[in-house]
């Protein structure tokens, strides 16, 4: 969590300043504490840079709840880029030949056609420079096929023109948009599963049947995972579904071992104690931290 990284960061911290002597950046401009001094027998001492890097598993949903400022700055620290201050539809730039345009904070929003025109005649006219290489790299949620047979239209252009231009189309929740972060860990790939931008699970329907008497059989209809090699590994059911609390501890795990993994189990049945109206819920988690929640009334006959 934060909190523990925090409190780890501190203590490095203070382990740091109490080994070679001297006051650590973030404490600079901190008073002393009163008769507080430091050791010289310690200053003959060195440490290395030590950097704590705070990393986790992000829903995408969440990202709504962000203000598109907020998020556009996380990009382009990301990429350790600083905002575009002139006219125009840049977003940001790295150095003299890379520039950057990012998308809408909302999920579910694609950069349009003509905001990436307007980006890339931007860069040309306030940006473009004959002996270097520019790269334009738009950064989104989302592509939508129409979009990127855009931007392939554009590079056919830029190489009938000879104009040494480039467009990269970055999905946030892709590979190569992690490996940016992470790369300067020796091996990204290995480093990859600290960092996770995940889409929450889908259930389209609780189907059910009587079986005999008050025995019903209950599955998940339409029920997967919606990130990249992402599948179901439990189903959770409850049958008097109150408060929103899943109270049955019986079918708190519902999953089998298949190929050395785990798999969902997306059927249940369940005997009733008497007829009536119940509310049945049924949650179902992927490997990466995604989950659903569905709930449906059910009259017991």
């Amino acid at each position: 969590s934060r909190v523990a990284t925090s409190v780890a960061l501190n203590r490095i911290i203070k382990d740091g300043e109490d080994i070679s002597g001297r006051t650590a950046s973030v404490n600079i401009d901190k008073p002393k504490k009163k008769n507080e001094q430091f050791s010289l027998e310690m200053t003959i001492k060195h440490i290395p840079d030590i950097r704590v890097y705070y990393m986790g598993v992000y829903p995408i949903e969440k990202f709504e709840f962000v203000g598109q400022k907020e998020f556009e700055d996380f990009i382009l620290t990301c990429y350790e880029s600083r905002r575009f201050t002139g006219e125009g539809q840049i977003t940001g730039i790295m150095n003299a030949a890379n520039s950057l345009l990012i998308g809408s904070v909302k999920p579910n929003e694609s950069i349009s056609e003509s905001q990436l025109r307007k980006f890339v005649e931007d860069v040309l006219r306030l940006r473009y420079q004959k002996n270097i290489k520019m790269k334009l790299k738009v950064i989104s949620w989302v592509f939508p096929p129409p979009l990127q047979k855009y931007a392939r239209v554009l590079d056919n252009y830029f190489f009938k023109k000879n104009l040494a231009v480039a467009i990269e189309l970055i999905p946030i929740n892709s590979q190569l948009f992690r490996k940016r972060i992470l790369e300067h860990y020796k091996d990204a790939s290995k480093s990859e599963f600290l960092l996770k931008f995940i889409s929450q699970a889908s259930i389209m329907d609780i189907a059910y049947k009587r079986i005999d008497g008050l025995k019903y059989r209950f599955e998940v209809v339409g029920g997967r995972s919606n990130n990249i090699d992402g599948y179901l590994i439990n189903c959770q059911w409850d049958f008097n579904f109150i408060e929103g609390r899943f109270a049955e501890r019986e079918y708190g795990l519902m999953r089998e071992q298949k190929d050395g993994k785990y798999i969902a189990v997306l059927k249940a049945e369940k005997k009733f104690e008497k007829a009536g109206k119940y509310i049945i819920a049924c949650r179902v988690q992927d490997n990466l931290g995604g989950e659903a929640v569905r709930t449906k009334e059910v009259i017991i006959k």
